[in-house]
């Protein structure tokens, strides 16, 4: 894996970054260089919270099917989608709670 991965997509011709928080017209010669890191920066909390809410959106658009008679049962792929996303936001909670391997991440060895 990389350490940056750009994150612009084009939404009917113009391009949005979440992560810089910039956009300009889609196909530019003159589109902004990406900044090193997130504006503002993307922190530890943040993503756990992200990943637990998509989790929750994820089971609870299931529910909404089965109460809406939409679906019998939840879709498996949907399911699984969850469980490898509250993974990762377990993930994320392991290593925010670990000071070494924060040190690591901040090149500020323990």
């Amino acid at each position: 894996m990389t350490q940056f991965m750009c994150q612009a997509l084009d939404f009917s011709g113009t391009t949005w970054c979440g992560r810089c928080r910039l956009n300009w017209s889609t196909g530019v010669s003159s589109a902004p260089a990406c900044k090193p890191k997130a504006d503002p920066p993307i922190g530890m909390t943040e993503m756990y919270g992200t990943l637990t809410g998509e989790a929750k959106r994820v089971t609870d658009s299931q529910d909404v099917c089965i109460k809406a008679k939409f679906r019998t049962e939840p879709d498996g792929g949907e399911m699984r989608k969850a469980a490898v996303i509250m993974a990762a936001a377990q993930l994320i909670e392991r290593v925010y709670r670990d000071e070494r391997i924060m040190a690591l991440l901040k090149d500020k060895p323990a």
